[in-house]
């Protein structure tokens, strides 16, 4: 397995080896890559923005990022993964952001009131900050127009807890998430080709690390 980007994605991948998986990780941040290998032991290479051509001939049962928002170029990085990738399956997640139904709403509210309503939501302006944003469209473009068949789009994962605040807010956000989910505005996008079994076992780390990571509000 190949993950790309060590922060959320680093506890997945942590899972993963538990779980019988050979992994590799890349990150281009050093801070986080010194991180995923101290405290996750995992195995992690610098690359510029996520350059993978050096990999070579190596071929990787799956592809996991949890990051592809911040990439320069994130049509030559799936473009790369494509080439990299062995015929099992892709999980890929993006921020809804911006078209989700919780961003709709606070924007509603930033409108009303000013810049003083970020502290409400436990975020400052920067993390509102991305090199791409998507929505389920575009992906789903991206990702036809690179060579991948889409079987599976979800906007809501449950418990993920990058999506969830603390006390109150985790209820009124879930049920938020939920409705938005409807209509593929729920918090975030994720991707999937579940052809296999391999695949399965997959999805199945992805859901234990939404409960295992340590709890952030990055997204919430």
């Amino acid at each position: 397995m190949l993950g790309l980007g060590c922060l959320e994605g680093g506890y997945f991948l942590r899972l993963a080896v538990e779980r019988g998986w050979e992994v590799r990780a890349v990150e281009f941040s050093d801070i986080l890559a010194t991180h995923a290998r101290t405290v996750l032991g995992l195995d992690v290479a610098i690359r510029r923005g996520w350059d993978l051509r050096d990999l070579g001939e190596t071929r990787f049962h799956a592809i996991c990022s949890q990051s592809l928002e911040h990439v320069l170029d994130p049509r030559e990085t799936v473009a790369q993964c494509r080439e990299l990738l062995a015929p099992d399956g892709l999980l890929l997640e993006v921020p809804n952001q911006f078209y989700s139904l919780v961003d709709t709403l606070k924007d509603v509210v930033i409108r009303a009131v000013g810049d003083r309503a970020y502290p409400w939501f436990h975020r400052s302006v920067p993390f509102e900050l991305h090199t791409v944003y998507f929505t389920p469209t575009t992906v789903r473009k991206l990702l036809e127009e690179e060579g991948f068949e889409i079987l599976t789009v979800i906007t809501h994962l449950g418990a993920h807890p990058l999506y969830l605040g603390k006390g109150w807010r985790r209820g009124l956000q879930g049920a938020i998430h939920a409705v938005g989910s409807l209509s593929e505005r729920g918090p975030c996008i994720e991707v999937s080709r579940p052809e296999t079994r391999r695949s399965s076992q997959v999805e199945a780390v992805r859901a234990e690390s939404a409960t295992s990571a340590p709890r952030q509000t990055r997204h919430p």
